[in-house]
This record gives structure tokens, C-alpha cells and sequence, in this order.
């Protein structure tokens, strides 16, 4: 795997299956992600299915880059994460909401939510 910057010119797209059976290589993209620093822009448009398991992992995801004063921002969102988590009763803005100052609330440029 190559290293990865997640920036707005260059997102780092998430596709496919997001299921517990996929979390441990999407855990591996996210932290090369969070390592290169800067601000994370993600692309979840590709994703075609998604359940609890990748919902967890994208809201830690988004809690350590704001911890780590980083940026977490996503460009575009597929049906299929939206509809896990209003299967476990999340409202997508529930997901994330961690600003790169390190606060709560809508991430700028972002939907209100990081999503």
C-alpha cells in the first residue's frame, strides 16, 4: 500500500463493502491517512453497503483527527451509509461533529456534521 494524503485535491475515496469482515483494512487506510497529518477529506461516494462496525470506525476516526487537531471532512456520501445508521437509529449528523480546533459542532465546509 501506498502512502496516502487525503486532501481536497486529492480525497481518499472509500468504496465497496463497509462490513465488520472490511473494518481491519479500512482501519489500515485511516490511520495511514491520520499519519501523513494535515486535514482528512473522504470520498464514501463508492460505498455500496455499510453496517455498524464501519459506522463505529468512521466516528473514531473523526474524534482522533479532531483530537489530534486535524481535519476531517467528507465530500460526498452514499445511500448506503445513510441508511446504517438511521437502521441503528442515528441521524447522520450524530456520526461526527468534531471541528478541527479540537471542538464540537459543524466541521467548516462541511455538512454539520463531517459528513
Amino acid at each position: 500500500m501506498t502512502d496516502i494524503v487525503a486532501s481536497e485535491a486529492n480525497p481518499l475515496r472509500i468504496d465497496g463493502d463497509l462490513s465488520i469482515r472490511n473494518t481491519e483494512d479500512l482501519h489500515r487506510r485511516f490511520s495511514t491517512a491520520l499519519e501523513a497529518g494535515g486535514g482528512m477529506v473522504v470520498d464514501f461516494a463508492g460505498v455500496e453497503a455499510c453496517d455498524a462496525a464501519a459506522l463505529q470506525l468512521i466516528c473514531s476516526v473523526s474524534k482522533t483527527a479532531a483530537r489530534r487537531g486535524q481535519g476531517f471532512r467528507v465530500t460526498a456520501l452514499a445511500p448506503a451509509i445513510e441508511e446504517a445508521a438511521a437502521a441503528i437509529g442515528l441521524a447522520v449528523q450524530e456520526l461526527m461533529g468534531a471541528d478541527p480546533a479540537g471542538g464540537s459542532g459543524p466541521v467548516p465546509g462541511g455538512s454539520g456534521c463531517g459528513l
